[in-house]
């Protein structure tokens, strides 16, 4: 057996102490890798104690780090509304993570094989997965490292028998008592038998090409459309192809594919309307698309005086005139329609305005959406305002002010970033 593909670098073995860890660890140390060892003691059954410790005695007969962490993972499901699988999954690679970071390790290295990547094939195929999910794990997928997956269970097992390796054996893995395990034990066996004698090799070749052809895609997308925005203008997004919205929404938002249909059906829409997916947001706003958090309402409001005024970077500075004076960064009030104090401010609901070049008032709302101000982006805009007056939308609009009072506040801005 060889690894496959081969990489250069220091590995965190993720090592139960089972058959195909310890093979691993096995061909990683012929390779002369520098190898340190992760190994979760579960508590999820009576023997796992005796896996941890068989673990610290491997450690330490080949001289090797082991980073070893006893959690409740009962409980730590539990907490978080996960199955039990699916948590410990959860919990393994959290600890992985942490590790290779404050180690400096270049890769973290996991035993799966070829059956395991059958499991994954029929359990994702029966979610009704997509390309992605149907090509299975990676070899090699950034720092994960799984050089393994080329091979069947059995030649592993022949392998460690070969060269007398031991290890230790969960024996809940010969237990129909997980999903994973009834597809191992039972419906991959009998598909075999009776079906498809070359079942492991057909998948290796499906899967392949299911991960190439989503890599493809993946590729096709990030040449049409930067992913890193959050705007999109609407003909950017109905430019694209139905399987790449698609992609684009799962790229965004982790969703089922009932929410994926139903937000691909908010994209081919003509009207506007939201949808909301665990704390983020898709919504149609005019001529674009919003990808993002839930904007937060900004209701935060600094009362201005004569002086220099500091508000999030921005200044101001006012000061009193007998004359208007108007430039790109300096407006003039009369004083007559300051009735409430000056302030600095976002939008608020019932403001009005009356923007330079229009005979008369409207209110706010109305200017941005005839200025095709996008609805996540008009919370960004700082208001120069006197109850609900506005006489300036910082970095977009002033208003117009009749020249006729005795006296004015001149309000000069210095910064050129007026938004937030």
């Amino acid at each position: 057996m060889i690894l496959k593909p081969k990489v250069k670098g220091s590995i965190l073995l993720a090592f139960s102490g089972g058959v195909d860890s310890v093979v691993l660890l096995d061909l990683l140390l012929n390779e002369g890798h520098e190898v340190e060892l992760f190994h979760l003691d579960h508590q999820l059954r009576p023997t796992s104690a005796r896996d941890a410790e068989f673990c610290r005695q491997v450690a330490s007969s080949k001289g090797l780090q082991l980073h070893l962490y006893q959690e409740d993972v009962q409980a730590y499901c539990e907490e978080r509304g996960l199955g039990i699988e699916e948590g410990a999954r959860k919990l393994r690679y959290e600890l992985l993570r942490r590790i290779k970071e404050e180690r400096g390790l270049a890769y973290i290295a996991t035993a799966h094989h070829l059956d395991d990547q059958m499991e994954t094939f029929f359990i994702n195929l029966f979610r009704g997965s997509g390309t992605r999910g149907l090509g299975g794990i990676h070899p090699l997928q950034d720092d994960l490292y799984r050089p393994l997956l080329s091979y069947r269970k059995s030649e592993i097992l022949d392998y460690a028998a070969a060269k007398k390796l031991t290890y230790v054996q969960d024996e809940t893995n010969f237990e129909p008592m997980y999903y994973r395990n009834q597809l191992r034990l039972e419906l991959i066996p009998e598909i075999e038998e009776d079906y498809c004698p070359s079942l492991a090799k057909r998948l290796e070749q499906t899967m392949e090409i299911l991960r190439e052809e989503d890599e493809f895609l993946d590729q096709l997308l990030e040449e049409r459309i930067d992913l890193d925005k959050t705007l999109y203008p609407l003909e950017e997004i109905r430019s694209l192809a139905p399987v790449l919205k698609k992609r684009l929404l799962r790229k965004k938002f982790r969703l089922s594919y009932p929410e994926t249909m139903a937000a691909l059906e908010l994209l081919e829409e003509k009207t506007t309307g939201k949808l909301l997916f665990d704390g983020k947001m898709l919504r149609r706003e005019q001529d674009f698309f919003y990808f993002g958090e839930i904007p937060e309402e900004n209701k935060v409001t600094y009362s201005l005086s004569l002086g220099t005024n500091e508000v999030k970077g921005v200044l101001l500075h006012i000061d009193r005139a007998e004359r208007p004076y108007f430039t790109e960064d300096v407006h003039s009030i009369p004083e007559e329609l300051v009735e409430e104090p000056l302030v600095l401010r976002h939008r608020q609901a019932g403001d009005v305005f009356q923007p330079v070049g229009l005979g008369g008032k409207k209110k706010l709302k109305d200017f941005f959406i005839d200025e095709k101000v996008p609805l996540s982006k008009r919370d960004e805009y700082w208001v120069l305002a006197s109850g609900k007056t506005v006489f300036w939308i910082l970095g977009l609009r002033k208003a117009q002010i009749p020249l006729t009072g005795k006296s004015y506040l001149q309000v000069r801005v210095e910064m050129q970033n007026l938004l937030l």
